[in-house]
């Protein structure tokens, strides 16, 4: 009935500055090397988060160079080290330094997460979202966490437009896990699965999005449009009055009850 949902709901997206002050955990191979070199590369690794945390990218990346002529394995500076040169503007040397530090360890989650979020934002969002995948399996700390559900939306935006409704419903599913009441992506995977003409979880999904936000225009005219196309016209009358008592509701939301309208002859 309306192909473009993507049009009318609010996609949340990382500020392209946004980084993390320090680690959700420190991994380096500090086993056989001497008390003064671990002690030095501790030191550093804490000038280098100062240094980011106060934005200059330049004087971080100094410092974890200098971290990575002691621990050439060092798996966290190799992360943040590719993650500021990523927040610089440097996309490709970006990528082949965490692409190395995955490579590196592949259960550290912090260069998972700044992976995923360079692959979505440089058009492969499929394998963003399963680097996010990956992440949310290892259960990882608070600050890495901050950026799952981010960039999960900008993955299901990203595969939207190249209509891979499958990441899509992954990507939403994913923003469900750790937010199960997300109206946003209530909205949008009800909106999906009945456009599949999967009206049972459709319904449910945009049912648990209006418990939540009552007066969500977006998700009313979704609502309205799944239950004529189910079958329930009375619902979906219910829902064009209450769509209709709302105040200034978005162009292309009244435009998609105004279609159902017409279909109902209401």
């Amino acid at each position: 009935r309306w192909a473009a949902p993507v049009a009318i709901v609010s996609v949340v997206a990382l500020a392209a500055g946004f980084g993390v002050a320090r680690s959700s955990g420190t991994r380096s191979a500090t086993d056989g090397l001497t008390g003064d070199v671990r002690a030095s590369s501790r030191t550093l690794l804490v000038d280098a988060r100062s240094a980011m945390a106060a934005g200059d990218h330049e004087l971080a990346i100094e410092s974890y160079d200098e971290v990575l002529e002691l621990e050439p394995s060092n798996v966290e500076a190799t992360a943040y080290r590719s993650w500021n040169l990523y927040l610089s503007g440097d996309v490709e040397a970006a990528r082949e330094g965490l692409d190395e530090a995955v490579a590196l360890d592949d259960t550290y989650p912090d260069a998972l997460a700044f992976r995923a979020i360079l692959q979505v934002r440089t058009g492969d969002a499929r394998a963003g979202l399963d680097d996010l995948l990956a992440v949310q399996a290892m259960d990882p700390g608070e600050g890495v966490s901050g950026f799952i559900v981010p960039t999960a939306f900008e993955a299901a935006d990203a595969m939207l437009v190249s209509r891979d409704l499958d990441g899509v419903l992954e990507a939403y599913t994913l923003v469900l896990e750790r937010e199960p009441e997300n109206s946003a992506a209530l909205t949008q995977r009800g909106w999906i699965f009945g456009q599949a003409g999967l009206f049972e979880p459709a319904l449910a999904d945009l049912d648990a999005a209006i418990a939540g936000e009552p007066d969500s225009a977006v998700t009313l005219a979704f609502r309205a449009a799944i239950r004529a196309d189910s079958g329930d016209l009375a619902g979906a009358a219910e829902d064009i009055a209450a769509f209709d008592a709302l105040d200034a509701p978005p162009a292309e939301a009244a435009d998609l009850v105004d279609s159902v309208r017409a279909d109902l002859g209401v």
